[in-house]
Formats: structure tokens, C-alpha cells, sequence
């Protein structure tokens, strides 16, 4: 006689559990825009399709994903993260000048087990800091030479180190006897590409000066530039010298 027994029934797999690595970011600085990466793991199977978008952010704060997946972040490596792998997301966050010392960045974890959509939404605190250094720098002290009775235009370049200065201007104080003509006859000069100057940013203002009835020799102007950072004001003073010479021939 032959006894038949019935075959246990195959026990659906569990789905894998995603962990956050990362509980805090590094330190954004206040008024710049900064990627943050966030660490993940992965237990008990593979997450498939892995995505990770924001579904909550403190106000003022804005974000972007990298460019390859748009709409979202993924890993590093590519959409899957295997069994006991660690991979990271990167997620590009721009904060405001606004005191804050952190913000909580809410995420919304996808991804799949064996065909199953899984979902799972994690918080990551992210520090802010505030800038100290120097804003910026005057690059250009020397602006070379005119000629006597002549008129041109002249450069003088600035670079930037703050996250970003506003409404940037440039006026000359004291022309050392130059009379001074600013760009659509305004009463200052800004800079050429915008009135913004980011950090590691260089960018130069112009402005036009008259060396007539002028004697030769070395001349100097004190210059201002003004701005804005986060809504206060600021300036920085210095100066640029011009040599004027005897006119040629």
C-alpha cells in the first residue's frame, strides 16, 4: 500500500528591510545649495527599483535630484541594493539665510521584493551652519595705464567666497582726479554676468575713466563695493591704481 502525503505549501519570501545608515547629514551651509548623501542597507533579500524621493521638507528649503534620474534619487551604483549591501542617495538642497541651526528632511523610501512594491519613510536631520569667513576678495589692484587726455574703460575683478551676495554694486569714492563715467550713466557699475556673486564665483564690474587735462604719473581710486547677504548689508573698500602717461608720439 502506498501512503501519499500532501506537500507543504511554499511560504511567500518575506520582503527585504531597508535601514538608514544615515541618521544625520553633514552640515549645509545657511544660503547655499549643497548635495547631501544618505547611506542605506539592505536585510533579509534584495530591494529592487530602489528610489528615494522627499516627501516632506521644512519650509524655504529647496531640492533637486541628480540629473540622471530626475524625479527622483537612486543609488550610486545603480536601482538595486543586494542583501547586506551599503549603498548611498544624494539629494541637492538649497537653504536659506534664515538663523536655522537644522532641518528634518522626511523621505520616502520605494522599491521592490519579487515583483511586490515596498514602501517605507525615513527621517534624516540635516545641520545647518553659518558662513564665517570673508565674503569676498578684490582681485584686481592695478589697472595699468592710459594715456593723457584719453578715455577707456576698466576692469576690476572680485571673487567670491561667501554662499551668495545680492545686489552687488560698485561705486568709485575718491577718482583721484579721473572723472568717472558708470555703465547707462547710472551712479555705479555692477557685475558683468549678474548683481549676484556666488562663492567660488569671479566675476569683474567696469567702469570708464577720463584722464583729460590729467597729469602724467601714478594715480589712485578708492573704490567701494556694497551688497546684500541673506537681507543685511555689506561693503568692502580698496583701491586700484592707474598709471597715466604721456600720449604717444
Amino acid at each position: 500500500m502506498v501512503f501519499a502525503t500532501a506537500a507543504p505549501a511554499l511560504a511567500a519570501g518575506k520582503p527585504a528591510k531597508i535601514e538608514a545608515q544615515t541618521k544625520q547629514t553633514a552640515a549645509v551651509i545657511a544660503g547655499d545649495s549643497a548635495w547631501v548623501t544618505i547611506d542605506w542597507l539592505a536585510r533579509d533579500g534584495d530591494a529592487q527599483n530602489f528610489q528615494v524621493t522627499v516627501a516632506k521638507i521644512d519650509d524655504g528649503v529647496d531640492y533637486s535630484y541628480p540629473a540622471n534620474t530626475g524625479s527622483y534619487t537612486s543609488l550610486w551604483a545603480d536601482d538595486l541594493l543586494s542583501e547586506n549591501e551599503i549603498d548611498f542617495t544624494a539629494i541637492k538642497l538649497t537653504v536659506p539665510y534664515d538663523g536655522r541651526r537644522h532641518l528634518n528632511l522626511q523621505l520616502l523610501v520605494t522599491y521592490e521584493t519579487d515583483g511586490v512594491t515596498q514602501e517605507k519613510k525615513v527621517e534624516i536631520l540635516v545641520p545647518i551652519v553659518t558662513y564665517s569667513g570673508e565674503d569676498l576678495q578684490q582681485v584686481t589692484s592695478d589697472l595699468g595705464a592710459i594715456d593723457a587726455s584719453s578715455s577707456t574703460w576698466v576692469d576690476v575683478q572680485y571673487a567670491g567666497f561667501a554662499p551668495i551676495l545680492e545686489a552687488f554694486s560698485v561705486t568709485v569714492i575718491d577718482s583721484g582726479g579721473l572723472a568717472i563715467v558708470y555703465p547707462a550713466g547710472g551712479t555705479s557699475t555692477s557685475l558683468v554676468h549678474d548683481a549676484t556673486l556666488e562663492d567660488n564665483e569671479t566675476d569683474l564690474v567696469r567702469f570708464r575713466v577720463d584722464a583729460s587735462d590729467l597729469d602724467a604719473g601714478p594715480h589712485t581710486l578708492q573704490i567701494e563695493a556694497a551688497y546684500t547677504k541673506g537681507g543685511t548689508a555689506g561693503s568692502l573698500a580698496g583701491t586700484v591704481t592707474l598709471i597715466v602717461s604721456e600720449p604717444s608720439g
